[in-house]
């Protein structure tokens, strides 16, 4: 998994160690080498210590961590609930299992809504899109979680990166989510550029008489699907 992480610098003169600033690395260098990386939800900010909850796959279990010192409140654009990619290590205990962790670093996910959209095909001409390379499709709870590849003539974040349920098939037993995406403009180009999404799909995968759902996007080659079934392996 290629990410571009943001490294934490902190205060040491602080009585409560805070967040400081943060500087772009292409590489996580100077992380530890057992650090893990993972999709996880930002849940709130409290008596000086951040939580976060993720799920590994499916339904497994709940995991909920705990940062001591770290408002992540501080960071631009993060509220409770968001989505967002750490780089960490547990302490004192088994990774992905709940506890205290000290935390590295994080990227932003590049979806510009975190829910699914409702829409028409009239909404969304077709339901066309640029096209995408997909390295992972997953689904951990109630997210839908994308790693891969858009393309760009200038590494720079979509101009509108959203997963769209087809109104039309909303009643089926598996409706069809969209993924679609457009460029800022002037930058649609034929350089990948790895980007990293997560979709609260609860909306739809919670309705009665959902089975599951069918994830539908384009890439260089054509139109590509994968379908998520509920009580499956995801």
């Amino acid at each position: 998994m290629h990410l571009n992480i943001r490294r934490h610098t902190f205060l040491a003169a602080c009585a409560i160690t805070a967040l400081a600033s943060c500087s772009k690395s292409d590489e996580p260098a100077g992380f530890p080498a057992d650090s893990v990386y993972d999709y996880v939800t930002f849940d709130k900010f409290d008596a000086g210590v951040s939580y976060f909850s993720m799920r590994k796959s499916g339904d497994s279990p709940l995991i909920e961590y705990q940062a001591k010192g770290i408002d992540f409140t501080k960071i631009k654009d993060m509220y409770d609930g968001r989505r967002v990619i750490i780089c960490y290590n547990r302490i004192g205990g088994a990774t992905y299992t709940s506890g205290g962790i000290t935390l590295h670093g994080y990227a932003m996910m590049a979806n510009t809504e975190q829910d699914v959209v409702s829409g028409k095909s009239a909404d969304y001409p077709g339901f066309e899109s640029r096209p995408v390379d997909v390295n992972a499709l997953w689904r951990s709870g109630r997210y839908l979680n994308f790693d891969g590849n858009i393309y760009v003539m200038k590494a720079v974040s979509p101009q509108e990166f959203v997963l769209v349920a087809d109104d039309a098939t909303l009643d089926d037993d598996v409706p069809s989510l969209h993924l679609i995406y457009s460029n800022r403009e002037g930058n649609d180009g034929e350089n990948p550029y790895g980007v990293h999404a997560s979709f609260d799909i609860s909306g739809v995968w919670d309705r009665e008489g959902c089975l599951g759902v069918n994830i539908v996007y384009h890439t260089p080659d054509g139109v590509g699907s994968q379908t998520f079934i509920k009580n499956r392996p995801s």
